[in-house]
């Protein structure tokens, strides 16, 4: 009890009452066996002996009282532990149940989101597809010569018509330097430049 009572200094101290008030029993049963052995029964032993068994048992009485209240006491402690205890398991049962319920929401709207998004690229995957091979007619079948270039300056891509215009294979176009080609095309076999 001793240890239990450490941490709350209103129950230490009731605690210590008890056995003060036990020790105080034990000296006056003490008294009471001491004086009764030491003298012959007489009319003033009886009274001294009655009144220190009264006052025996309101001392018993009064430590019952403590013990009592100290026990009393405890129990609403306890009752009040009980009380917290079950107060913060509920509250720990609705932080979780929220925590599940947001989770399932988050969930279920990441799933909606991530189908439209799919939906959404799709389409639009399949209008770049359509682009595409819109620009890609129109490239092959125009009449002027065309090509694409990247930013260092190759050939990427020719149309038919810059084919033609060059003299060369598409595949040979591509990856060409467009400065090269130029040259090449405007050089004769001698070496110089046309006029």
């Amino acid at each position: 009890l001793k240890a239990k009572t450490q941490a709350n200094p209103a129950q230490r101290q009731q605690f210590q009452k008890i056995p003060a008030l036990a020790q105080q029993q034990i000296a006056l049963l003490e008294q009471i066996l001491k004086t009764d052995q030491a003298q012959r029964p007489t009319r003033l032993s009886f009274r001294v002996l009655n009144d220190q068994l009264l006052k025996s048992k309101l001392n018993m009485d009064v430590l019952r009282q403590e013990i009592a209240e100290f026990a009393e006491q405890e129990e609403r402690l306890q009752r009040d532990r009980q009380a917290q205890a079950s107060w913060w398991w509920d509250l720990t049962n609705v932080v979780q149940s929220c925590a599940l319920v947001i989770g399932l929401v988050g969930s279920g709207a990441a799933l909606y989101l991530f189908n439209q998004l799919d939906r959404e690229l799709v389409e639009r995957a399949s209008r770049l597809r359509e682009g595409n091979c819109y620009l890609q007619a129109v490239f092959d079948n125009v009449v002027d010569g065309i090509l694409i270039l990247n930013e260092r300056g190759y050939i990427q891509s020719p149309n038919a018509a810059a084919v033609a215009i060059f003299g060369y294979q598409p595949d040979e176009l591509s990856g060409k330097h467009l400065q090269r080609l130029i040259t090449e095309s405007f050089t004769d076999d001698s070496g110089k430049v046309m006029s």
